[in-house]
């Protein structure tokens, strides 16, 4: 009886997830620094927080990124994520999981662990 209660549990665990969001999740750990260190770091035109400081970031499409310092000229970026065609394949063997990644962004990485920002004087 207690044997297939764990075969369930297993069997949904791979039927509704997607090999991505199983193995990487639909975010990704992203450190962020700046030179001078202090800029407070806005995503999305959010307030995150100041720098030095770990986050985690969505993988899906792309972000804005912007560093702010007092006396310091405005850093800003985006940064665009990339779908990983690996993900893709493994999915099309759990037809359910590619509906699943897709939707997380899963799939999707960035080739870098962080964003480091250089704030020129004003």
């Amino acid at each position: 009886m207690h044997l297939r209660v764990v075969y369930f549990l297993i069997f949904s665990a791979v039927a509704f997830n997607g090999c991505a969001t199983m193995f990487q999740g639909s975010t990704k750990e992203m450190e962020f620094t700046s030179e001078p260190s202090g800029a407070m770091v806005y995503i999305d035109n959010e307030p995150i927080q100041q720098t030095p400081f770990s986050f985690l970031l969505k993988r899906d499409g792309e972000h804005t990124i912007r560093f702010h310092k007092e006396n310091y000229l405005d850093r800003s970026f985006i940064i665009r994520s990339e779908t990983e065609s690996g993900w893709v394949f493994l999915d099309l063997f759990i037809f359910y999981g590619l509906f699943v990644d897709a939707a997380t962004g899963a799939w999707n990485n960035w080739d870098y662990n962080y964003i480091h920002g250089v704030l020129d004087k004003k």
